[in-house]
């Protein structure tokens, strides 16, 4: 996608934490990317394990295909902070994307602006 694309791709502006498990939160939030969406994934502090999916097993032991696949055009971070010190979720313009190996905490947390 190109920069002048991207500008007028239908999420610019919108930001989304993905706190996701899985290969479908991972493409949910993938689709957010493609459409604009400035994206955060969230990864456990012990990395996430689709990053040792391989699809050839000849494929070098590096992050793989399938991963990078998935998470081109996010940020990473390796832990989440607190709800009421997260910069992120007090954002105007927020969507969250959760599956069911997010912490059930995150869940309840409610913003008034923010979509789930």
């Amino acid at each position: 996608m190109t920069t002048t694309s991207r500008q007028q791709a239908p999420l610019v502006g919108a930001t989304v934490l993905e706190i996701a498990g899985g290969d479908a939160g991972a493409y949910c939030a993938k689709l957010f990317a493609d459409l604009g969406a400035s994206v955060s994934r969230v990864e456990p502090a012990s990395g996430d394990p689709m990053r040792s999916v391989r699809l050839d097993p000849e494929e070098p032991a590096t992050e793989g295909l399938y991963h990078s696949y998935l998470n081109a055009g996010k940020q990473i971070a390796n832990h989440m902070p607190a709800p009421d010190t997260c910069d992120i979720l007090n954002a105007r313009r927020v969507c969250r994307a959760f599956s069911q190996p997010a912490e059930p905490a995150y869940r309840h947390h409610r913003h008034q602006l923010v979509w789930y």
